[in-house]
């Protein structure tokens, strides 16, 4: 590997750590948004795109590239176990505990999470990150990913390994209630 190709890559890498920290220090709006199968609260600076009639896709103000999403969220109707096992993410330990089943390294054990109106695990887990100058990174990137269940309608959530402020995911997450 050149030395061009190496400092081309720490600098893509810098950059998308530059773009990912959190914005703690200045306040984040938000706004409510509706679909016909859930509702959220996201960053007024945000853009909700229709992927289909189950799947939406939120995009965060100056990322690098407009195909990556800061967040996704699809609708199954399905219940936890079901949309869990499906999302090829997560998987029951010997110990009967969610843990994650994807990435590079070892599994983790999934957090138990809940709001008003549904139940769910969720993890941040090691993924890789394509970058168009240096190519595919195996584990460059952090991503969430979480199922949350009323009992028959579940959602998958999911962030791409650019996207890392996790506050504020945290906080959309505390907003979702299924319809």
């Amino acid at each position: 590997m050149s030395n061009r190709t190496i400092a081309s890559a720490l600098l893509y890498i810098l950059v998308l750590a530059f773009v990912s920290l959190p914005l703690a220090s200045r306040a984040v709006e938000y706004k409510k948004v509706s679909t016909p199968s859930f509702s959220v609260e996201v960053p007024d600076s945000w853009k909700m795109k229709s992927i289909d009639n189950a799947c939406y896709q939120f995009s965060a103000a100056g990322q690098p590239r407009p195909e990556d999403y800061a967040l996704e969220i699809c609708s199954v109707e399905k219940g936890l176990n079901d949309a869990a096992y499906d999302s090829g993410i997560f998987d029951k330990s010997d110990k009967d505990n969610w843990i994650t089943i994807a990435g590079p390294g070892s599994s983790k054990t999934a957090d138990v999470i809940s709001q008003e109106g549904w139940h769910g695990i969720q993890a941040i887990i090691d993924c890789g990150i394509d970058d168009p100058t240096t190519g595919f990174h195996a584990a460059a990137g952090d991503c969430y990913w979480a199922v949350a269940s009323n009992g028959r309608r579940s959602l998958i959530v999911d962030t791409q390994g650019l996207y890392r402020d996790f506050d504020i995911v945290s906080r959309i997450m505390k907003s979702l209630r299924l319809k």
